[in-house]
C-alpha cells in the first residue's frame, strides 16, 4: 500500500472472534499514482479476473451465513460511494447524486404536490384577467388583493427550458408598482389532510420537509415561498434568489418540522396545509425568514414585487414537497397518473357525455353519470342546463336547472328540472355540446 496502518485491537474475545476485534486504518504518506489510496483498505481477490469482496457474517450462534459486498469484475474508473450522515426516517431507499453521495430518500409517491410538473390543465391553457381564487393549471390557485392584473399561460418547454416539458407562467398586464400594507398576490396549492398526516406536525417528532422547484423569473432578486397551516395562523417563510434573469435554476429549501402551533385536519379530507409562491406581499404579511411564526405570513421585506411592471413574468415548475431533509430527484409520474390525482378535485364531463336514470316526478329527472375517479367530496357543479337534453317519453326535454344530489365512487347523481315528463319512466341525458364541470377543490 501507501502507508495506511492497520491496527487490530483485541478485546475479551480476541482479535478475530467474540466481541473484541476491530480494525483501525490511519492515513500514511501515500505516493501519488499508486494503486492504493491513503486511509483506505484495498481488498484484492487472488483470482485477478474477479472483483474483491467483503463477507459480513451473521452471529456465530446462528450459523455461518454471510452478506457479501462485491466489486464488479471490471470497472472502467474508480468509484466512490459516500455514506449518508443522517439516519432514515420511516421507509426509505438509498439514492446517489452525480458525485456518488448516498442519501436516504422516500420511494415513489414521495411528492406531496399534485401537478408539480405543470402538465395537467383541464380548464384550459391560457387565462386572461385572472382574479383571486381562480384555478388555472390543475390544483394551482391564484390569490390576490391588489390593483395589479395578470394572465396565466402554460409554457411548452424548448430545449433551453428543460428538464420539464411544461411550466406555469404569469405575465403582468396591469402593474401595481406601489404595494400597500394589505396587498398581496401569489400562487397557492392546498394539501389534503390525508396526504399530510404522516408529517406529524404539532408533535414533538414532527418530520422535516424539503421543497424543491425550478424557476426562471424575468427579474433578478429575492423571492419568497411559504408553508402555512389550514387556518393561516402558523407560517414559515423562506427566501430564494433569481440570480440571472429569465434563466432556469433549481432551488431547494429544507423546512424543520413544526412541533408547535395547531395543525388541524391532519388525516381528514379537508385542508391541512398550503404552499404559497409569492408575487407581492405588503408589510402586513411580512415576517423574518427561516422560522416558524404565529400568524399569516408569506413574504419578507426583501420580496421582489413581480407586479411592478407589465414587462415582468414569473415562471416556475418541477415543484416537489417531500418528507425529510434531502431534496431528491423529481418524482415523475405518468400523465395518466397525474391526471387521475387531479381529477379527485376537478372533473370535466365534456360534450356528448351521457347519463341514464328515471323521472322522479314529471318535472324532475335523476341521472347517473360516470366519473373517471372517486372525488374528494360531493362536488359543486357548473353547467348550462339548457345545453343538455333529457330524453323521456320519446321526447327531448330541455332542462332549466341542474344540481348534484349524490356522489358514488365511480359516478355522480344529477337532478334535472324539466317539464313534460312522466313519473317513474326511464330517461337519459345527453349533452347538446355543453360541458359539465364538477369541483371538489380544497
Amino acid at each position: 500500500g501507501e502507508g495506511g496502518d492497520i491496527t487490530i485491537t483485541a478485546g475479551a474475545g480476541g482479535a478475530t472472534s467474540g466481541d473484541g476485534g476491530s480494525i483501525t486504518v490511519s492515513p500514511g504518506a501515500g505516493t501519488a499514482g499508486s494503486p492504493s489510496i491513503p486511509g483506505t483498505i484495498d481488498i484484492v481477490n487472488p483470482d485477478s479476473a474477479i472483483g474483491g469482496s467483503i463477507n459480513i457474517l451473521e452471529g456465530s450462534g446462528s450459523g455461518s451465513n454471510a452478506i457479501t459486498l462485491k466489486a464488479p469484475d471490471s470497472i472502467t474508473t474508480n468509484r466512490e460511494w459516500v455514506l449518508p450522515e443522517t439516519a432514515p426516517v420511516g421507509s426509505n431507499v438509498l439514492v446517489t447524486d452525480d458525485s456518488g453521495n448516498l442519501s436516504f430518500a422516500k420511494y415513489a409517491r414521495k411528492n406531496m404536490i399534485y401537478n408539480g410538473c405543470m402538465r395537467v390543465w383541464q380548464r384550459g391553457t391560457a387565462f386572461t384577467g385572472v382574479t383571486s381564487n381562480d384555478f388555472t393549471a390543475d390544483r394551482w390557485r391564484y390569490v390576490a388583493s391588489t390593483t395589479g392584473v395578470i394572465d396565466v399561460d402554460r409554457v411548452i418547454a424548448t430545449a433551453t427550458l428543460r428538464p420539464f416539458a411544461t411550466y406555469f407562467q404569469i405575465d403582468v398586464t396591469t402593474a401595481d408598482a406601489s404595494i400597500a400594507a394589505g396587498d398581496y398576490a401569489g400562487v397557492v396549492q392546498k394539501l389534503e389532510g390525508l396526504d399530510a398526516e404522516h408529517l406529524r406536525f404539532s408533535l414533538s417528532n414532527a418530520s422535516d420537509i424539503t421543497l424543491s422547484f425550478w424557476h426562471a423569473h424575468s427579474q433578478t432578486g429575492t423571492f419568497c415561498v411559504a408553508i402555512r397551516n389550514s387556518d393561516n395562523t402558523r407560517s414559515y417563510v423562506a427566501e430564494y434568489t433569481q440570480d440571472v434573469a429569465s434563466t432556469f435554476q433549481r432551488t431547494t429549501i429544507t423546512i424543520p418540522g413544526d412541533t408547535a402551533g395547531t395543525w388541524a385536519n391532519m388525516g381528514t379530507l379537508s385542508t391541512a396545509m398550503s404552499i404559497h409562491f409569492t408575487l407581492a406581499a405588503g408589510s402586513t404579511y411580512q415576517t423574518t425568514a427561516d422560522a416558524w411564526t404565529t400568524g399569516n405570513y408569506f413574504g419578507t421585506s426583501n420580496q421582489t414585487n413581480v407586479l411592478s411592471s407589465t414587462a415582468n413574468f414569473f415562471r416556475f415548475g418541477g415543484v416537489q414537497l417531500e418528507e425529510g431533509s434531502e431534496a431528491t430527484d423529481f418524482d415523475r409520474r405518468t400523465y395518466g397518473e397525474e391526471l387521475a390525482l387531479c381529477q379527485r378535485y376537478f372533473v370535466i364531463l365534456e360534450g356528448q357525455s351521457t347519463g341514464a336514470g328515471s323521472m322522479q316526478a314529471s318535472t324532475t329527472a335523476q341521472t347517473f353519470h360516470p366519473i373517471p375517479t372517486s372525488m374528494r367530496a360531493t362536488p359543486s357543479i357548473s353547467a348550462t342546463a339548457s345545453g343538455h337534453r333529457v330524453r323521456a317519453n320519446g321526447s327531448n326535454l330541455t332542462p332549466s336547472a341542474v344540481s348534484v344530489i349524490g356522489l358514488m365512487p365511480s359516478a355522480v347523481i344529477l337532478s334535472w328540472t324539466v317539464t313534460g315528463g312522466t313519473q317513474y319512466h326511464a330517461c337519459g341525458v345527453r349533452s347538446n355540446g355543453a360541458n359539465i364541470e364538477l369541483t371538489a377543490e380544497l
